[in-house]
């Protein structure tokens, strides 16, 4: 997570999102994210393979959500 002033917050993740949502949305936007990183060098087939392994649930999605409508919204 980051913080930057009395009001700005930002976490490198999609707290808003069920493991299972953003590996569908991952799969749906499969070829375009192949497109782009074979682009930028990537072999074929690393990209999504990739992105799908890092998807993972957090207990703390909820929560952060919650300090967010808190005390920010």
């Amino acid at each position: 997570a980051i913080a930057s002033g009395k009001y700005l917050r930002g976490v490198q993740f999609h707290p808003e999102l069920a493991s299972g949502t953003m590996k569908a949305l991952i799969q749906a936007r499969a070829e375009r994210l192949e497109q782009e990183a074979q682009e930028r060098g990537a072999a074929p087939g690393e990209r999504v393979r990739d992105l799908l392994a890092g998807v993972r649930s957090t207990p703390s999605g909820r929560q952060i959500l919650m300090n967010f409508l808190k005390y920010f919204a």
